[in-house]
């Protein structure tokens, strides 16, 4: 744990992020621009992801990436748009109706933030 903190503060800022108390999941959208981003598209409940927040912050790859992290009010909530044409490999996360979908954070591989999550109370 203690390498963990040490690579940690590498990173730009820190930021706290507090996933609401309606968000049921979290979702990762890989978005590779120039390479792979080294995380994969992912569906956590938000217990699990709180916990390995610290481990996906840190996984790095070459090329240019990112990976939005999304609190979702369920598992399959969400639709994903290209904002830049359907040829496009970079993806958004939207929500459909009765859904919730809100972005919490940005894992960039030019590690601008640190991430501290925390579960909003019921």
């Amino acid at each position: 744990m203690q390498a963990l903190r040490k690579v940690a503060d590498g990173f730009s800022s820190r930021k706290v992020v507090t996933i609401h108390a309606w968000a049921k999941a979290v979702r990762l959208v890989a978005n590779g621009i120039d390479g792979w981003p080294p995380i994969s598209d992912a569906v956590y409940s938000v217990e699990e992801f709180i916990e390995k927040a610290e481990r996906l912050q840190l996984m790095w790859g070459g090329g240019e990436w990112d990976v939005l992290v999304y609190a979702v009010s369920d598992p399959k909530a969400g639709r994903e748009v290209h904002p830049y044409g359907a040829d496009n490999p970079y993806r958004l996360l939207r929500s459909r109706p009765g859904e919730r979908v809100k972005r919490i954070a940005l894992f960039s591989y030019m590690r601008w933030n640190w991430y501290e999550f925390r579960k909003e109370r019921a």
